[in-house]
């Protein structure tokens, strides 16, 4: 389908600014330090893996379902109708997601909200609510602990810098359609930085997906 019109001068301006906020954002988390910033080592998408949980913690405590996250299969994410929750990295992630993940149900839960929600015909005008906890991409994660992740520091940069060039704030109600023209605005280039920290930078889906969305086409 074809976008609206090229963003304006100021929607552009706009854009910048945020993506100064996001730059700043990134070295203000330089202070964290790389052991917290590290998170998982990049490997292939098609077998990319959350790394294993230590042998004293059962696998199933640590990816029990969030009371925030875990609905009924009517009110849940994939639900026509259903709020999705969003961590500010998340939006990106969507935009540039090829079906691969960190585990089978990982994978199953984002292509059912990627690929059957935010890809449909309907998709520009699904609501998300921004939130800076575990969301509904986050539930399935092996890597997610209770509200948090193994690697907590590499995420908190990367929403922060995220919630900076797209002008997302904790709480924020928007639709996917509004979020795709912000991502449409961000300036050529951007994602080599408020990315940095992400194993799957390296492999070019989500500089793609902008590319494309720069061309004014949508897969």
């Amino acid at each position: 389908m074809r976008l609206s019109r090229s963003p304006s001068p100021k929607t552009r301006a706009a854009a910048e600014r945020r993506a100064r906020l996001a730059r700043a954002a990134l070295r203000g988390s330089d202070h964290l330090g790389s052991k917290a910033e590290a998170g998982p080592v990049a490997q292939r998408p098609d077998t990319a893996q959350a790394p294993a949980p230590p042998a004293e913690t059962p696998h199933e405590t640590r990816t029990a379902p969030n009371p925030d996250t875990s609905r009924h299969p009517d009110t849940g994410p994939t639900a026509p109708t259903a709020v999705l929750r969003y961590r500010p990295h998340h939006f990106l992630c969507s935009l540039g997601f090829e079906g691969k993940g960190y585990s089978p149900d990982f994978t199953a839960n984002m292509t059912a909200i990627v690929m059957g929600r935010l890809r449909s015909a309907a998709g520009p005008q699904v609501e998300i609510e921004v939130t800076f906890t575990a969301d509904d991409i986050c539930t399935p994660c092996p890597a997610r602990i209770g509200q948090g992740c193994e690697s907590q520091g590499k995420i908190e940069k990367l929403d922060r810098a995220h919630a900076a060039a797209l002008g997302l704030a904790d709480g924020e109600r928007l639709r996917w359609g509004v979020a795709l023209e912000r991502m449409r605005a961000l300036p050529e280039g951007i994602l080599d930085e408020i990315c940095a920290p992400c194993q799957w930078l390296a492999y070019g889906m989500c500089n793609r997906a902008l590319e494309r969305l720069h061309g004014k086409a949508e897969d």
